[in-house]
């Protein structure tokens, strides 16, 4: 729906792919619990970050998405440097262990040309794969459908 609306009313829409960096080696020296405790505290550092019109869901393992209508690169990007500090600056005891965590974010804007959710996800998790490679613990801003197909 918030595609069909920006599509219409000609705003923008950004999305966020945040994934926690070695989130399996939490869960394997720390265990299960801890690794659900991480989840925890990712998650209330999101909903501290994002506005209440924007949409956070947790896409599965240690993976989530932000939805962000009306939001312009230099918006979202600014986000998702936000973000991504905080959950560097978090220490967090899991059993035991002070553990600290961070993010790698891919940006991605939707296409004025009606782009599908599909489309938008997957540019917006290259970009987080690619914070990844580059590292973990960034954030990478997606190019355009056009851009990607040169490229």
């Amino acid at each position: 729906m918030e595609l069909e609306r920006a599509a219409r009313y000609q705003h923008s829409l950004a999305l966020l792919m945040v994934d926690i960096d070695h989130f399996k080696k939490i869960n394997d020296t720390c265990g299960h619990l801890a690794g659900d405790e991480a989840l925890k505290a990712v998650s209330r550092v999101c909903e501290e970050m994002v506005r209440t019109t924007d949409c956070l869901a947790r896409l599965g393992g240690e993976e989530f998405a932000v939805l962000m209508p009306q939001t312009a690169l230099d918006q979202a990007s600014a986000v998702a440097e936000r973000l991504r500090a905080a959950v560097a600056g978090l220490r967090c005891d899991l059993q035991g262990s002070v553990v600290t965590l961070t993010v790698s974010i891919g940006v991605a804007i939707a296409e004025k040309s009606g782009e599908d959710l599909s489309s938008l996800m997957q540019r917006a998790d290259l970009a987080m794969y690619e914070a990844k490679s580059k590292g973990r613990n960034c954030v990478v801003v997606a190019p355009g459908r056009a851009a990607k197909l040169v490229a």
